[in-house]
């Protein structure tokens, strides 16, 4: 380095100064196709060297127009690999900033590659690379350094579209059964972390499997509002967690829902709920796990009944059904609950009334201070209905 010269990180172009360096470069042959050319602009992440690579590629195919230009970068499922000018590519650059990086930084590098979320944090980072919190923490600083990772919030990381392609096709490299080991690391902390927050949720959880490996580490969730802030960070991750679950069994596709429940019904997105309990539901089932299928049943009616959905009763009578034939009378309790829930809000009130009055019962027998609490507020409410 030069003495007395600073380093400028710099970010991704905005679009419209993107597609003024796109011109720039394409020259005549850009031909105003402004839709084309922010096609091109967005599919290259509106990163400078992308774009100014695709825009060479116009003089090296003369008979090209713009369009045909996004249509032929839009088709490539690698488009790292496309973006490229002759002997010059992206890939390459990224190529040459990773054989830069240390033999741990690299592994790093390939193991985040495998994340299906939209970002991650240093926890979820520990778990995929098998290696302590200090440890991963100074590899995401390395990978900062390079600009191999972006850091858009504080302690919040993600690559950008193009890296991430270019680090996936390093990750294929290595052995499936590697791949295959960090992902479970990552599906069992994703698993333990939800269960940690539902947990200090409090409101009538009754915990989910443990995960079979306990992560190396976990968020520090001291009060109701940490855990509720930290469910809706991770949103998008654990539900991207779930559907690789789904797709492999694991009990993460039933797990990760359940913690969610009492968050998602608070604060939504009910159409989100809705989706991950019929995952957990049809994993449940599929598996054999006849309390799993229960409880993801009662979830899946609550959320059901808040969206008015008329299916909600036939799901928690399924649930019951369920509960009975495990003899699980505490479940059969909260099923019943939910169910004088569900004949409330159909104003089927003598209904909702004896159901209720039958959870209380069945609440009281197996001593479950949450479900009696629950049903004795659906019966004043029912009691208030009717004049009592």
């Amino acid at each position: 380095t030069l003495p007395g010269v600073a380093l400028l990180s710099l970010d991704t172009l905005p679009p419209g100064d993107a597609a003024r360096l796109f011109v720039h470069r394409a020259g005549r042959r850009a031909g105003g196709d402004d839709a084309a050319i922010a096609r091109i602009t967005e599919l290259c992440g509106y990163l400078p060297l992308a774009i100014a690579l695709t825009a060479a590629r116009l003089h090296v195919h003369p008979a090209w127009s713009v369009a045909d230009l996004a249509d032929d970068l839009a088709r490539t499922r690698d488009r790292v690999t496309e973006l490229a000018s002759g002997d010059l590519a992206v890939s390459a650059t990224f190529d040459l900033s990773y054989r830069d990086l240390p033999a741990d930084l690299q592994r790093l590098f390939r193991r985040l590659a495998l994340h299906p979320g939209p970002d991650f944090d240093a926890h979820a980072a520990a778990a995929l690379d098998g290696s302590s919190p200090a440890a991963v923490r100074r590899g995401l600083e390395g990978l900062l350094e390079h600009n191999l990772l972006t850091e858009p919030h504080r302690g919040r990381y993600r690559f950008h579209d193009l890296i991430a392609a270019h680090a996936r096709v390093q990750a294929s490299a290595d052995p499936v059964s590697a791949r295959e080991a960090a992902l479970d690391r990552l599906l069992d902390y994703y698993l333990s972390a939800a269960d940690k927050a539902a947990t200090v949720l409090g409101a009538g959880y009754t915990g989910v499997s443990a995960a079979a490996d306990p992560p190396v580490s976990t968020p520090e969730l001291r009060d109701p509002r940490q855990a509720g802030d930290w469910f809706a960070a991770e949103q998008s991750n654990l539900a991207a967690a779930t559907a690789y679950a789904a797709d492999r069994r694991h009990r993460a596709a039933v797990g990760i829902p359940t913690a969610m429940h009492q968050h998602l019904r608070s604060r939504g997105p009910y159409d989100l709920a809705l989706h991950l309990h019929r995952t957990a539901r049809t994993v449940a089932e599929f598996t054999g796990d006849d309390a799993a299928y229960a409880q993801a049943s009662i979830n899946l009616a609550h959320m059901q009944r808040l969206t008015s959905d008329p299916a909600a009763a036939d799901t928690v009578r399924d649930a019951l059904d369920r509960y009975r034939q495990l003899d699980d009378r505490r479940g059969e309790g909260r099923a019943l609950d939910t169910l004088a829930r569900t004949y409330y809000l159909t104003d089927d009130l003598k209904t909702a009334t004896a159901t209720a009055e039958q959870a209380l019962s069945v609440s009281e027998h197996t001593d479950d201070a949450y479900g009696k609490a629950s049903a004795l507020e659906m019966l004043a409410r029912l009691h208030y209905m009717i004049g009592e």
